[in-house]
């Protein structure tokens, strides 16, 4: 597996994914934990890359960071997401991708790490 060397990662985590609705979220599922509104049509496009991360992984990450994940070559979830919001607590380790109802879900192993821009 592919690992990206920076100055901040949380290597190898478990990764799932959600849809912005109630029975998956909690309050309003429009939201995101750090207030960001979820544009369904932008989310429906792939304009939209949001990622929640379990609370042990706000230790390495904020609200804002541009992320890259890794599932394995040529995987359509690899790419820059930002991070949008929360899991509950009961998680550890792991990363959900905000998708489409009309996306490909599943659980993956990957990779994660912080993508370091120059200004």
């Amino acid at each position: 597996m592919l690992l990206i060397t920076t100055l901040a990662s949380a290597g190898d985590v478990t990764i799932t994914c959600y849809n912005p609705v109630a029975s998956q979220c909690s309050g309003n599922p429009l939201i995101t934990a750090s207030g960001r509104k979820i544009d369904i049509k932008k989310l429906n496009s792939g304009e939209m890359r949001y990622i929640a991360v379990s609370r042990d992984l706000l230790k390495h990450y904020k609200y804002g960071d541009v992320v890259y994940v890794y599932i394995a070559e040529g995987h359509p979830y690899n790419g820059e997401w930002t991070v949008a919001d929360t899991m509950s607590k009961r998680w550890n380790n792991r990363i959900d991708l905000l998708v489409s109802r009309k996306s490909k879900v599943g659980h993956w192993k990957g990779s994660i790490s912080k993508q370091i821009k120059e200004s």
